[in-house]
Parts: C-alpha cells; structure tokens; sequence
C-alpha cells in the first residue's frame, strides 16, 4: 500500500490532488487542519489543509491509466481488453453509488436503497445505460418480493376486498374509483358495505355514489349487521367494503375490525396509504394492522408527492404486492394498475442526478464512506458529536473515505 500526504489551503484542492495521483478509489486516512510549512509558511498566514491518502496501487493513476490505454492498443481498440476491468469497477462503484443517492433523494429508507443497490451490482452489466439500470431495479425488486399484482375479479365469485388504512388517506376515494371501473365495464355487479360510522359524510357521500352509479350500498355499524350484509348481496361479483380510518391514537379500533372483519376469513384485505407519507411512517401504521393479515397495497396520492420512495420502501420491506396507483380526481381514470417501472423510471429521470454536485467534498466523502458500510454490514456507524457537527468529524478520527 502506498501511503502520500497532501496538502493545500482548501480541502478540494487537496482531494483535487489525491483523485490526481491516486485515481478515483484512493483513500482518504485523515483531513486536518495544520501550520503551513515550507513555502506555504511564508505565503500564507492563516492554516493549511493536510489530507493524508493511501492506495493499494503501488503505481499511480495516471500510470496505470496509460498502461490501460497501452494494452488497448493506445485506444485503438486492437488491444486484448486487459485492465478495463480496472477502470470499469471504479467507474462502477461511483455510479452505483450515484444511483443510491438519487434514491434517497427520492425518498427510499436508507437500508432499503442500500440492498438494492447490493442486489443490482449483480444484475447490470452497464451502468452507462439507464434502461439497463431500470431493469435490473425492477429485476431486484422483484427478486426480493415487491411485485405488482392484479384484482381477479369473476362472475359468480363473490369476492370481498375491505380497504384499510389511516384517517385521510383517500381509502374511500380509492374504493369509489374502483367501483366505478368495474361497474363501467358492465361485466360485474358490484356492492358497498360501509363500516365508517366515525367519518362525517362518509355514509352521505357513498350513498350518494350508489344511487348515481345504481350500487346498493349498505351502513352497517356492528358484526351482526355486517354478517346480515354479506349474506345479503352473496349474489354479487364482488363487494367492496368501506372501513374507518385507524391511527395511533384509535389503534384500539383494530381489535373491532378484526372482529368484524374475522367474519369471514376470504375477505381479501387492501392496506391504502399516501405516497406523501414517510415510509418509515406507513410501515409502522401498517405494523398496526399485521394481526388483520393484510393481502396487498393501493397508493394514493401521488399527484400530491413530490417524492416516491416511500412505494418502494413500503413494498419492499413488507413484501406486500401493489395493486393499485391513485393520482388526482378525476374518477375513474386516476386510478390506474400499479407499475414498478412508473416509479423507477420517476427516481432515474427526475433531474435529481446531479444532487451530489452540491456537496462539499467532505460531505461528499462522508456519503461515500457511509455508502460502503451500508454495502458491507447494513449497519453504518455515525461519527457525530451531540449537535451533529459533522467538521470536528475529520479533525477528530481517521477515517477510510474513499473520494
């Protein structure tokens, strides 16, 4: 290993020198401020920066890039193609670890975006080609249990879907939008069961749906009512039922709606929630509702999101299959089968690539270091002090970074 001190009087000066010398994967020991020595003494009156780097090259960058070069025919292309697999692995790494940023930019927990990334390093062959970066995201997704899935609806079937979820989160709406799908199909008889007694209007504003559309829509308030409701629309395709939103708050309701709902175990169960909404947050309310066995998800909102992370890490993490995507009012047609190719390509083509330009080469390596304890173990280690003051951080530990 080949071990160089740098110094200059900005830090970026200093790294400029190291990416120089040492190419791209060096790595840096130490950044600290120290007395100007040499020339710098008599030039400067204020501290200079010494960056300390290794690398396991014993030649350096630019050497090894002209033997590269070399071995390919000085860029001809007749050469034997040895060594790009050199500059290709350093080019792969910072790509990918581009790509990871892009995701957290976009909303994906943290870990989450970091198992993608781990999975998708075996899965492309050429990061340069963002359909091929798509696809081999949607290639890990899949692999690891996030899938889109599809209602199967049938004649005679009487299938029962309950939406569930959170107060506001559009459960109600989403219901109605699919109600009005299917009745436009004229292929299905459809029914209502309304167990929102807690909402004001919820009741006014679904009958007032069923008697536009022609739905019998039914209010039912315990598990007696609900059990005379199924019985009675046991001639429909399928029966949509209305839940009342539940938070941490009222998460006592879930003990009711397990018992209602326990009625009959077919019922197939749709967890609904806000693309706004944190993923780490939608997770936990969907822990909430774990002993209710939730079947699949519908999103809402995501006109209103400006970020869409929370889909994959939400889908990711619970395993749980997308059925539908909600966006706007417009019904029904804001209601659309749900693709992981729709959110993929929003995190690879929202402008957002170039959101490493705005660090400061120590945040930057800072990223880049906990970015690799991420692909290691999953469980980063933080070097803050109390107030988050990331600058003593170089001053104070000797950190591998890598720039």
């Amino acid at each position: 290993m080949q071990i160089k001190r740098f110094e200059a009087s900005e830090v970026q000066e200093a790294l400029r020198q190291v990416k120089k010398e040492f190419g791209p994967d060096a790595v840096i020991i130490s950044i600290k401020e120290v007395e100007p020595e040499g020339i710098f003494k008599s030039l400067l009156k204020r501290k200079i920066v010494e960056v300390v780097a290794a690398t396991e090259n014993t030649s350096s960058y630019y050497d090894k890039t002209n033997s590269v070069l070399k071995e390919k025919g000085n860029g001809n292309g007749k050469g034997n193609g040895k060594g790009n697999g050199l500059v290709f692995q350093g080019k792969t790494k910072r790509e990918l670890f581009t790509y990871f940023e892009m995701m957290l930019a976009e909303g994906v927990e943290e870990t989450v975006a970091a198992q993608i990334i781990k999975d998708l390093n075996f899965s492309i062959v050429n990061v340069n080609l963002e359909e091929e970066v798509k696809r081999g995201i949607i290639k890990t997704l899949n692999y690891n249990g996030m899938a889109t899935k599809k209602l199967n609806i049938q004649k005679g079937a009487n299938k029962r879907v309950a939406f569930l979820g959170a107060t506001g989160v559009g459960k109600t709406s989403a219901l109605v939008k699919l109600a009005t799908v299917i009745c436009m199909s004229n292929k299905y008889d459809v029914a209502i069961i309304n167990l929102d007694n807690q909402r004001i209007g919820a009741s006014a504003q679904l009958n007032a749906f069923g008697n536009l559309m022609g739905i019998s829509v039914e209010d039912v308030h315990d598990k007696r009512e609900f059990k005379q409701a199924l019985a009675k629309h046991k001639d429909k395709d399928i029966v949509l039922i209305d839940t009342p939103g539940v938070g941490y708050k009222t998460k006592f309701m879930i003990d009711e709606l397990e018992d209602i709902l326990g009625t009959d175990t077919k019922i197939h169960k749709l967890f609904v929630f806000s693309a706004p909404i944190k993923g780490s947050e939608v997770l936990s309310l969907l822990d909430l509702f774990s002993k209710l066995e939730i079947n699949g998800l519908i999103v809402t909102k995501l006109d209103e999101a400006l970020q869409v992370g929370s889909i994959i890490t939400v889908g990711y993490s619970s395993k749980l299959p997308l059925y539908y995507f909600s966006e706007g009012q417009e019904v029904p047609g804001s209601l659309k089968p749900a693709s992981l190719s729709l959110i993929v390509e929003r995190i690879l083509y929202n402008g957002k690539r170039e959101i490493l330009a705005s660090l400061s080469p120590e945040e930057l390596a800072f990223r880049r270091k906990r970015f690799e304890l991420l692909l290691e173990d999953g469980n980063p280690l933080f070097w803050m002090d109390d107030e988050g003051n990331q600058e003593e951080v170089f001053e104070e530990k000797s950190l591998n970074l890598r720039i």
